[in-house]
């Protein structure tokens, strides 16, 4: 009897010096939620005995919540539309810009010799870009408005969705010359052109920043392209 007590003893003597993130389970309640009780704690500094679970129950340890790092430099998709959007707006007035200037300053057939190859003029398309089906007769003004405008809901609609950069860049180029080409065809009837390259007495057809913009951007598309099948063609050699 007096050995069982001084055991008892030492055992309580035991429990009081454990660390203090041992917790003594001992509430009152089922085993079960019993069992639960003694593995809240962290860092338990010994199993527990008693309370009428039998075997001594180890103390678990809590599991740290992960933080993960906040990525660097990711732009949110909200605001890369603003960004593309952004680049078909400036393409659209600096076209415009220059287009005022030349329709307000210089007379029509007006031009300008700025270098050896280069001059500045001012000439009417009523065809599409580098004077394309210019000499139609006039049903080619609406038959490229109409083009201009789908083709401007269609990238628009194309820009809100996920795309790779290029492509994003490409379709905002065109994005913006469509829409300065197709404002000129519904306002004045007919594109102002006011860029000449040319080689002695050959001259390309005079085009403005519009057209340059849309065959900049169907580079960019090619280029893209390109480089996807690279890449798939790249892949399926490795498997």
């Amino acid at each position: 009897m007096k050995t069982g007590f001084q055991a008892a003893l030492r055992l309580a003597d035991g429990i009081d010096r454990a660390q203090p993130e041992a917790r003594l389970c001992c509430s009152q309640g089922p085993a079960d939620q019993r069992r639960a009780d003694c593995r809240q704690r962290d860092g338990a500094a010994a199993a527990v005995r008693g309370c009428g679970l039998g075997a001594a129950v180890p103390a678990e340890p809590i599991p740290k919540p992960e933080f993960s790092e906040p990525k660097k430099n990711l732009m949110s998709y909200p605001h890369r539309i603003a960004q593309w959007y952004s680049l078909a707006i400036v393409v659209f007035a600096g076209d415009q810009t220059a287009k005022t200037y030349i329709e307000m300053t210089t007379p029509l057939r007006w031009s300008h010799e700025v270098t050896s190859f280069f001059n500045l003029v001012h000439v009417l398309n009523p065809g599409a870009a580098f004077s394309f089906l210019a000499g139609a007769g006039g049903w080619q003004r609406w038959f490229f408005l109409a083009i201009a405008l789908a083709a401007s809901t269609w990238l628009m609609w194309m820009l809100l969705r996920p795309q790779r950069r290029l492509e994003a860049l490409s379709y905002s180029l065109i994005l913006g010359g469509a829409l300065g080409n197709a404002f000129d065809r519904s306002v004045r009837g007919q594109v102002i052109d006011y860029l000449d390259f040319h080689l002695r007495s050959w001259h390309w057809p005079a085009f403005n920043i519009a057209d340059m913009a849309i065959v900049g951007g169907a580079i960019a598309l090619v280029l893209q392209s390109l480089v996807s099948d690279d890449k798939l063609t790249a892949e399926k050699e490795t498997r």
